[in-house]
């Protein structure tokens, strides 16, 4: 298996505004959408700093460039899914692809693993980059987000793009931004927190 390097993620998007946009249902909290071909994502709860993957969990945090991050983790019955999404920290509109202000990416059937000399890796069965779509951010803070989203995934290794038509946000937003130089945060975060290292992704 190739050695995996922990990377931060980052992701840049552009706004839209729009004001009267649906908010998720009530009592659905947590990071959901359901997609052909995937399990149901159901991410919600805290993450166990000390085995991150051990259970579902969701969070959303402001970045070090002017937006934030939502990031949510569902197990499955062998391994699980991790959605990431950027975008603004501004309620709105954000059109989502690949050159667009808002993206993210999908990792399915992830496994975290460790190297003979203990440093952390992860792997995936697929790995998906959103290719188009949007996320309407409803409510975002003090101290929760809140919004929809609908957006189109391709792999990365070519096959099959997938379609997520009913994605909804509700989870609790640490507005703080990192300080500069200390973003650890996205996967970087998940991969060190995996490892022991005394940082917070919330």
């Amino acid at each position: 298996m190739r050695r995996s390097v922990i990377v931060c993620l980052s992701i840049g998007l552009v706004v839209a505004a729009c004001n009267n946009e649906p908010t998720p249902p009530a009592g659905e909290r947590g990071l959901l959408f359901t997609a052909a071909g995937l399990h149901p994502f159901a991410a919600n709860g805290t993450h166990d700093p000390n085995n991150v993957l051990a259970s579902s969990f969701a969070l959303a945090f402001a970045d070090s460039l002017q937006g934030l991050v939502v990031m949510g983790y569902s197990p499955t019955d062998s391994a699980g899914d991790i959605l990431i999404l950027q975008f603004p920290r501004q309620q709105g509109t954000y059109t989502c692809g690949e050159s667009e202000p808002c993206h993210g990416r999908l990792l399915a059937g992830v496994r975290l693993f460790q190297h003979p000399d203990g440093v952390t890796g992860y792997s995936t069965q697929q790995h998906f980059e959103i290719q188009s779509g949007s996320v309407i951010a409803t409510e975002v803070g003090p101290t929760r987000l809140r919004g929809t989203f609908q957006v189109t995934l391709q792999p990365t290794a070519g096959g099959q793009s997938i379609h997520i038509g009913d994605g909804t946000i509700d989870v609790e937003y640490d507005s703080t931004p990192p300080p500069p130089g200390q973003s650890l945060r996205g996967i970087e975060c998940l991969l060190r927190l995996s490892g022991g290292a005394p940082i917070q992704c919330t």
